[in-house]
């Protein structure tokens, strides 16, 4: 009578370290995020320090692709006030416009 096949290697029971983990990993990360928190609020400036500017003044004559041709009647950093033919007025970012020519 042949005996039953032994199957090797499917079974392995895992080993538990009886080791204490370190928290020197995650101390160190604490540490790194604290500094660079700190280093990070010093260098970069804050929305409110960045003065928002247009190239455009009012009176501007302008073009947009979907509302055609109008004119700056207010600015508001970089957002324009724009009446355009028919008396429609919009307010539209200075980046979606571009200058009329004559």
């Amino acid at each position: 009578m042949s005996q039953p096949k032994r199957q090797v290697g499917l079974k392995m029971a895992a080993k538990k370290s009886t080791k204490p983990k370190s928290n020197r990993a995650s101390q160190n990360h604490v540490k790194l995020a604290a500094k660079t928190t700190a280093t990070a609020a010093e260098t970069f400036p804050t929305p409110a320090s960045i003065p928002l500017q247009t190239e455009y003044a009012i009176g501007d004559r302008i073009s947009h692709p979907m509302f055609g041709h109008g004119t700056v009647t207010a600015i508001d950093a970089d957002t324009l006030t724009i009446k355009f033919e028919g008396n429609v007025v919009k307010q539209i970012l200075d980046g979606y416009v571009k200058p009329r020519k004559g």
